[in-house]
């Protein structure tokens, strides 16, 4: 089961859902505001970048983000 406030956890799903649609991952502490983080996964289909300030969230919402644009191919 996924602790979703778990970063260990949270980093090794986004991984796997990663590598399993061929999309890439990038992530840096500062994002627009210092004090955040700005998550990036490239799809071939589009890029979906989120800053936060909880790296979990950030990585979640990322995700969630681009898995939509790949099920509705936009």
């Amino acid at each position: 089961m996924l602790r979703f406030t778990d970063l260990s956890d949270v980093i090794e799903a986004v991984r796997i859902w990663c590598d399993t649609q061929e999309a890439g991952l990038e992530f840096a502490y500062y994002g627009y505001i210092p004090g955040e983080w700005q998550i990036s996964i490239s799809t071939p289909i589009s890029v979906e970048e989120i800053v936060h300030s909880d790296l979990c969230h950030a990585l979640m919402a990322a995700s969630i983000a681009a898995k939509r644009k790949l099920n509705t191919g936009t």
